[in-house]
């Protein structure tokens, strides 16, 4: 541990921190990936769908019921609040999925998106988001598997 603090300038380098530290690579190159799309369409799949619907339900709902189960009424209520704008984010995704779904040209390919947008983000955000429910909480509201498949 020593060794390693030596070598390690903390916060004090931000910028450097952030592009070369390993917990900030995932998420870092999702975001890069999902710049250098060159359809709109594959970013509201990234975003609207893999994101909005899939992720922020367990981060705003599952892991605040986490917080308040052991105490943290704040987060709470701030995350559940943030919800509800989330929504709004989830019906742009789910309206461009229907509007697409029209045409069964695009089905191979909006499957294909789907498919990779989700393990992309599913390594980045499964592992921390994990952590909170099955090994950070003192009082266990629900298993994280069991999370991801309710929310």
């Amino acid at each position: 541990m020593w060794t390693y603090n030596q070598a390690d300038t903390g916060f004090d380098n931000w910028a450097a921190w952030r592009d070369n530290h390993f917990t900030m690579g995932p998420a870092r190159y999702i975001y890069e990936d999902i710049m250098n799309c060159d359809n709109i369409f594959e970013v509201i799949m990234a975003l609207n769908i893999c994101v909005e619907v899939v992720f922020t339900n367990l981060i705003f709902v599952g892991i605040p019921s986490v917080g308040a189960l052991n105490g943290d009424t704040a987060m709470a209520q701030e995350m559940l609040t943030t919800q509800s704008d989330e929504t709004r984010h989830m019906a742009i995704g789910q309206s461009t999925l229907r509007t697409l779904l029209r045409d069964e040209r695009n089905l191979e390919q909006l499957q294909y998106w789907l498919d990779k947008w989700f393990w992309l983000q599913h390594r980045a955000v499964a592992g921390p988001v994990g952590l909170i429910p099955d090994y950070f909480a003192k009082r266990k509201y629900i298993p994280y598997q069991q999370m991801y498949q309710r929310y």
